[in-house]
């Protein structure tokens, strides 16, 4: 196979041409996918690459969830005199 010399010109070429082409032609699927977040949550493309995206929104969540620490619902008398057992188990995020 043959090996193509890298040269400035052959890079200016490539990025005004071969980069504007395959923006215009991803364009209506990245519409499409916009869509789709909005209903969904997620877009088709997102299921490809869901690793990344994982990755990039559960820290996120965890911090959200720290910040504000959701806890145990409030206990009003006379409906259950018991309350739950915790087990002495505390969670912690680093």
């Amino acid at each position: 196979m043959k090996k193509f010399k890298r040269t400035l010109l052959g890079e200016i070429r490539y990025y005004c041409f071969y980069c504007w082409r395959n923006y215009l032609d991803m364009l209506p699927r990245r519409i499409y996918w916009f869509f789709q977040r909005g209903y969904r949550g997620f877009g088709d493309n997102d299921t490809w690459d869901m690793d990344s995206y994982l990755s990039l929104m559960i820290p996120q969540a965890l911090k959200e969830l720290k910040k504000y620490s959701h806890g145990l619902p409030t206990w009003r008398k006379g409906k259950s005199e018991k309350k739950p057992k915790r087990n002495g188990l505390k969670y912690k995020i680093k």
